[in-house]
Parts: structure tokens; sequence; C-alpha cells
């Protein structure tokens, strides 16, 4: 019983690295994810804006609300917002903090699958290759 008080204990007063540590496994994951899936341009000229943007909007979007919910600022945020006033005056200051630093940390991972997509190129020359003139590289 003592060790579980004293994990529980290490996890309290590390929880801010703790923290970190998710939201870089998020990062991390979003690299492996997006490795491991493989793009095919459909060479639809219809298709391939919407489809290339989807591909590179839709799952950062979900990475960030995954980094939302995983985040321990948000249910102390939301738990600071919701209070009711007692003897002790909301303060705004720390509601601002807290969604800061929700934020900030929710976005490592949605950041890094953008870039990861910017560098490798193909779902950025697919999305643009209609309205380029391939004249201009011969």
């Amino acid at each position: 019983m003592d060790r579980l008080k004293l994990v529980l204990q290490y996890f309290q007063s590390n929880s801010e690295s703790i923290s970190n540590g998710i939201c870089i496994i998020l990062a991390l994951v979003s690299v492996k994810l997006y490795t491991s899936f493989d793009f095919n341009c459909p060479c639809l000229p219809q298709y391939n804006k919407l489809y290339s943007l989807g591909v590179m909007i839709v799952p950062p979007i979900i990475l960030f609300f995954l980094g939302v919910l995983v985040n321990r600022h948000t249910g102390v945020m939301m738990e600071e917002w919701m209070r009711p006033t007692g003897n002790r005056s909301k303060n705004p200051a720390v509601v601002k903090y807290l969604f800061s630093a929700m934020i900030q940390r929710a976005l490592l991972a949605p950041m890094v699958w953008i870039l990861v997509t910017l560098l490798d190129g193909k779902i950025f020359i697919c999305a643009f290759s209609v309205s380029v003139d391939p004249a201009l590289f011969s």
C-alpha cells in the first residue's frame, strides 16, 4: 500500500512532465501514422485539391481534440470556470493561463503532422498540381 501511495505522489508531483510526455508521445504517434500512411494522388483535377487538403487537415484536427482530451489543464480549467463564486472571486488570468497552456500542448501533434506532410511534399504537389503549368518545368 505504501508503494502505491508513493507512485501516486510521484505522478501528482510530476504531472506537468507527464502531461508533456503524453503530448510528445502523441506527436511521435502522428509521425508514425503519417509514415505508415500511403498517400496516392487520385489524379482527377476536381478531386486533387479536396483530397489532399483533407488528408493534410482532418488528421490534425483529430489529433488536436485528442490532445485537448488528454491534457491535464483541460479538467483544471473547466473546474475553475464552472466553480461557483464563493468567498473567493474567479480570476480570469488563471483561466487564460490554463487555456493557453492547454492549447500549446494540444497543438504539438497537429503541427508535427502538418510539418511532416509539407516536408514530404507528395500531398502538397498533388493538391496544387492542377494550377501549375507543366511547360514551366521543361
